[in-house]
């Protein structure tokens, strides 16, 4: 039994729990039993129940020690050898009583910026190196899984493309996460909005926890137009995302899968642990980061826009695909291997 902990709302964003899950399908693949602690069970989507033995709601606790008991206690009455920790909030006191426990685990972490105590530690962002870590991992036998080909994506993400350049109309994704989009996207909509024509238009993707959707639905309604399609939760969105040109979104965990359907990206950061992967992105060649979303123009959105648009249309070389859409199957392998390696003991 593998134990995943994540969290996931509207707060927090579904991003966690969305890469969790499709780790979870790639362990069941493996045929791992798989568990899963943390998201409220109104989040369970059909095809859960034949992969997760045990869905447990468990709110984060401020008082860590006590946390880290709650989900050892977990641990001990499924049995669980190993753990899949989605968290950034875990600090050391957490982490040391899993080292403690004798539990290995699996770590995300975007940062390489606190002590880290995981028996693995994957980060799939594009400046991802071992010298950073090197300061920070306090387990000499710690193993790390590092760069996009590690990035854990939705299955079917494996044979998603880019719409071609010279396809008419030239549609732009635009998606800020499963969860409260903090106004980023009506801005981003009201920004983008002259740009669009009958030849131009928008695929807004958002997730049922956005408590923003009745407002931008109703700003969509009010303009009268029809160059806006706005798709909550939608069951395929890597399909409506291969029919995209270029993106402009959040610079979170829905960035490998822009990536992974060969999209050039403009990226914002709406909370402030994406401002890292934004200038990762860029750095790599990926996209632009135009900084945390608040302190962006509507002018300077544009002209980004505009500019990558004339750069795809012009037939400047493609945006490279760093995620192939294997690393789910990479990380479950990674995990079998690492179970068998450290045997757990009595918990």
């Amino acid at each position: 039994m593998i134990l995943i902990r994540c969290d996931a709302n509207a707060e927090w964003g579904m991003g966690h729990l969305t890469r969790c899950r499709a780790l979870a399908y790639a362990l069941h693949e493996l045929d791992m039993s798989v568990s899963m602690v943390g998201p409220a069970k109104d989040l369970m989507q059909p095809n859960d129940a034949e992969v997760f033995t045990h869905w447990q709601p468990m709110a984060w606790h401020d008082d860590q020690a006590f946390g880290v008991q709650q989900l050892l206690a977990l641990a001990h009455k499924w049995k669980a050898v190993g753990l899949v920790l989605d968290e950034p909030r875990a600090d050391e006191t957490f982490q040391k009583a899993l080292f403690n426990a004798g539990l290995p685990w699996l770590q995300f972490d975007g940062t390489a910026q606190k002590p880290l105590w995981a028996s693995a530690v994957l980060n799939a962002l594009p400046d991802a190196n071992a010298s950073a870590y090197a300061k920070v991992l306090q387990n000499p036998q710690t193993t790390l899984l590092l760069g996009p080909q590690y990035a854990v994506l939705r299955s079917e993400f494996e044979t998603a493309q880019r719409a071609g350049k010279h396809i008419d109309p030239f549609n732009i994704l635009v998606t800020f996460g499963g969860g409260d989009d903090r106004g980023a996207l009506l801005w981003c909509l009201k920004a983008v909005f002259p740009m669009l024509g009958a030849h131009i238009r928008l695929q807004v993707i958002s997730g049922h926890a956005n408590p923003r959707n009745v407002e931008n639905l109703e700003w969509i309604a009010n303009t009268g137009h029809p160059w806006i399609e706005y798709a909550i939760q939608p069951p395929a969105p890597w399909t409506l995302m291969s029919q995209c040109h270029m993106a402009v979104m959040a610079s979170g965990t829905t960035a490998h899968e822009a990536n992974c359907c060969r999209l050039p990206m403009v990226l914002v950061s709406v909370v402030n642990n994406q401002h890292t992967p934004g200038m990762a992105w860029q750095q790599a060649g990926q996209a632009q980061y135009l900084g945390p979303w608040e302190s962006v123009s509507e002018s300077a959105l544009q002209d980004s826009v505009a500019q990558s648009m004339q750069d795809i249309r012009s037939g400047k070389p493609d945006t490279q695909t760093l995620v192939d859409g294997l690393g789910a199957n990479r990380v479950a392998k990674a995990i079998q291997h690492l179970i068998h390696c450290h045997p757990v003991e009595a918990l």
